[in-house]
């Protein structure tokens, strides 16, 4: 079963199953492997093994977790939001999640050591230098190598990811008293991050 979210039509799709409003659908793991995937207003539900669940692309995933961590970043997808924009405070890369500072109104990095620096706005759109007016978003965003954001060249298909201490993104959250636990969205691809607004929670 292909499932994916379409960017240009705003909606999820089930290759042979149909077409659904985003934060429609929910998927749940049973004990015997099979996938439930189901729409909140119980008026569809499919089955599928694990194994046989892929990407758009026909991409598959090597455990049920990250099958289950795939679906869920998808079906949380909403269609590209209302980008927040403002000027820069630092120099900004593509594909960083970034927060408004709460001293001038610019743009910086996000960060999870720093509560007030831990409110997510979205993830930078394009390269910005400090002084130049920059934006923001929750929409799926792409990037041919995500090293200055990640750490490694790509992502892995199905993980959660996490607002990183100094930020960035990680595959694990810093668990530290004190810090913030941010999830910033799924990876949908090697090269793709579908973020999800969340609320920061401190530890």
């Amino acid at each position: 079963m292909r499932v994916g979210f379409d960017d240009r039509a705003g909606v999820i799709v089930i290759v042979g199953g149909g077409v659904f409003p985003p934060l429609t659908l929910s998927a749940h793991l049973r004990d015997d492997g099979q996938i439930r995937v189901h729409s909140l207003a119980a008026q569809s539900e499919l089955l599928c093994p694990w194994e046989a669940l892929a990407t758009l692309d026909g991409e598959t995933f090597p455990t049920p977790d990250a099958a289950m961590a795939y679906l869920e970043g998808v079906f949380a997808t909403r269609p590209p939001a209302e980008a927040v924009t403002a000027v820069a405070g630092a120099d900004l890369p593509a594909g960083l999640p970034a927060c408004i500072s709460r001293l001038d109104g610019t743009l910086i990095p996000a960060r999870a050591d720093t509560y007030t620096q831990a409110f997510v706005v979205g993830l930078v759109r394009a390269p910005v230098e400090a002084g130049f007016v920059g934006s923001a978003c929750f929409a799926p965003f792409t990037l041919s190598d995500w090293t200055p954001i990640a750490g490694t060249p790509s992502l892995t298909t199905g993980l959660p990811y996490f607002l990183g201490a100094a930020g960035g993104i990680a595959a694990y959250p810093d668990l530290t008293a004190s810090r913030c636990l941010v999830r910033i969205g799924n990876a949908t691809g090697p090269q793709t991050l579908a973020p999800v607004q969340a609320d920061p929670i401190q530890l």
